[in-house]
């Protein structure tokens, strides 16, 4: 018996197959290829850290390659010819989904699983939404989708012609070498693994993870874990805090205008006497900070965070019904006896945050004007619109008792500016899908200059408002808030845009206050502070911020924080910073997709000065437990 079983592992070990070599090798080809070019283009980590996962990349995919053939040998054996070209078609596609993936990760960091989520995790009104923001034609997104139903066809025609070719030029392979790689592949990277795995950070490990075909490694990057009593405290509700506040008589005689600004995707830097001469003028006369933060890296988030003054965790769409009453600091202020007034370029509709905001049928809202850059429209002239429309109606309103809002959008990619605006930076051109992709400094100028040219345009439009408002009258003892939405990022740590990761060019932004003629200069301010200073200022209490997160930038009796939320689509973030102005943590709760379940917060990197430094458990807490425990209830 034993003679019968070597005799036919004998026969099966050595037995030579066919296979559609070139079928395979172009699918392993591709895919090999666009790992090479991803990790040579890598910034992450040092150089040994982007050669592990490389090697690991190449593993996975060698197997992965291995698998597709056996598999359809199997198949091919024992199933009907027309199922047979219907696994060849899902190869196909397969390969084409994989290299879409690549793009988004080279560009946004973003899985395809994210990448589902942002288009299909909410309603069809969204969906058709999120086909406006981005400015290509309904009929341009049927052709890619009819384009994505006919790969499947494509692969069966290409492996047809392929197959012709390997009948000419045939090539064998043993059974027994096959078996060998598919059992020594999965050792090798088992022992590269063992040999490695403790020498990663956490951050670069999360990074990297994702470039990987099978995104996971035998074993983990080792990390500090910061145990919890339970997760995130709750949210009180709308109900409760309407009840409560009800009680307070916030009627105000003196009610100065209050101008909000909300400008997209804004860092930092880039706002300079050269490309924003009227906000540098403005930043030198009022309020500004030393280092001023997001809420987010995305704009709904961010747009929460100032709005609810609530961390950027609270939100997802699925809890839009929470805050259809709308915006509490908004209820605040028309308690107060202030009208609202909504001037916007950008699209409120996205995730119902127009309802988030102003809550439903927009009642919080007295008026608001929508110019969304729909079809052929440029963002530009949609902020120049919406700025029309305000020095319209300003002409007929009191110097008092107005909360005026912005949304402005010419800095949100493409960047655009009008015909007749002088165009300051060149050279500039249209955007094309190879300056997205590479990492050439001649390339991406010309990303660059279109922003800032685009900077210029918005800074030029809130020089138009600031004279209107003077010329109107109230000036003087305006309250007048400048801030971005997030910051954008040009490739300095190898994403583009924003709402990739937590990097300083996609969080850091110029966030500027204006409240009568008070100067100061602060250490560290957020989005969550702006509500806050607001009511604190009108009201001169302190009693309305229980019901919110953020500070006062006015009440030095706290030692300052800020939370930043990581883009997570249409999902809570589970991925932030804590800032304290000098250092900050980069955490992650370790229940992603049900982060109120959270039981621990793991430690992604420990930075001082933007510098990553190593630091005990005892070291983060010390450093970091009276912010962690306002928002977490950590273990003793």
């Amino acid at each position: 018996m034993m003679v019968g079983m070597f005799k036919r592992f004998k026969n099966f070990y050595f037995k030579k197959d066919t296979f559609n070599y070139v079928f395979f090798l172009s699918f392993f080809g591709v895919l090999f290829l666009l790992n090479t070019l991803h990790f040579l283009m890598s910034v992450q980590g040092s150089s040994s850290i982007r050669w592990f996962f490389w090697l690991y990349a190449v593993g996975e995919l060698f197997l992965e390659t291995l698998a597709l053939m056996v598999v359809g040998r199997f198949l091919r054996k024992f199933i009907p010819q027309k199922f047979y070209y219907g696994y060849i078609g899902l190869i196909f596609v397969f390969l084409i989904l994989q290299i879409m993936e690549s793009v988004l990760i080279k560009l946004m960091d973003l899985s395809l699983i994210d990448a589902y989520y942002t288009v299909f995790g909410a309603d069809f009104a969204n969906f058709i939404e999120l086909l406006e923001l981005t400015e290509m034609g309904i009929s341009t997104w049927i052709v890619v989708f009819v384009t994505l139903l006919l790969f499947p066809l494509l692969g069966i025609f290409l492996y047809k012609v392929s197959y012709k070719f390997c009948e000419k030029k045939q090539h064998t392979l043993k059974r027994g070498h096959l078996l060998n790689s598919i059992l020594l592949a999965p050792l090798a990277l088992l022992a590269l693994d063992y040999h490695f795995h403790d020498r990663l950070k956490q951050e670069d490990y999360q990074v990297y993870k994702k470039t990987l075909p099978w995104k996971t490694t035998f074993f983990r990057a080792p990390s500090l874990q910061i145990p919890l009593a339970s997760s995130l405290k709750p949210l009180q509700s709308a109900e409760e805090i309407l009840q409560e506040t009800a009680l307070y008589d916030l009627k105000k005689e003196h009610r100065p205008n209050i101008y909000l600004f909300i400008v997209e995707s804004l860092r930092g830097d880039y706002v300079t006497a050269e490309t924003a001469p009227h906000l540098m003028d403005f930043q030198k006369n009022y309020i500004s900070s030393d280092l001023a933060l997001s809420g987010a890296n995305a704009t709904h988030c961010a747009w929460f965070s100032i709005f609810h003054a609530k961390y950027p965790f609270y939100w997802s769409y699925k809890d839009n019904p929470l805050f259809q009453r709308g915006s509490f600091p908004l209820h605040f202020l028309k308690k107060m006896g202030y009208k609202v007034h909504v001037y916007s370029a950008a699209q409120l509709r996205f995730y119902h945050f127009d309802e988030v905001i102003f809550g439903k049928n927009h009642a919080l809202a007295d008026t608001l004007k929508a110019f969304p850059h729909y079809g052929g429209r440029s963002a530009s002239a949609s902020d120049t619109f919406a700025l029309q429309a305000f020095q319209t109606d300003l002409l007929h309103h009191e110097t008092n008792g107005h909360c005026y809002i912005f949304f402005l959008d010419s800095t949100h990619f493409n960047y655009s500016w009008p015909d007749d605006f002088s165009t300051k930076f060149t050279p500039v051109g249209e955007v094309t899908w190879g300056q997205r992709l590479s990492n050439d400094p001649d390339k991406l100028c010309i990303l660059k200059n279109r922003y800032k040219n685009s900077i210029a345009f918005v800074d030029e439009l809130f020089h138009r408002a600031l004279l209107s408002i003077k010329k109107k009258g109230g000036y003087e003892e305006s309250i007048i808030i400048f801030s971005p939405d997030h910051g954008e990022e040009f490739k300095e740590e190898g994403r583009l845009f924003h709402a990739s990761h937590l990097s300083s060019m996609q969080t850091t932004i110029p966030l500027f206050y204006k409240f009568g003629s008070l100067h100061k200069r602060l250490t560290l301010t957020s989005h969550l502070d702006i509500f806050p200073s607001i009511l604190h200022y009108l009201d001169q209490d302190t009693r309305l911020l229980k019901y919110l997160d953020g500070y006062s930038i006015f009440d030095d009796t706290n030692r300052r924080f800020a939370i930043v939320g990581r883009y997570n689509s249409c999902l809570h973030p589970y991925e932030f910073l804590l800032h304290n102005g000098k250092d900050y943590l980069k955490l992650k709760l370790n229940k992603q997709e049900e982060i109120f379940k959270a039981t621990a917060l793991k430690v992604l990197g420990y930075y001082s000065q933007g510098n990553p430094i190593k630091a005990s458990f005892s070291q983060v807490l010390e450093e970091f437990q009276e912010p962690l425990s306002k928002v977490f209830e950590i273990k003793p």
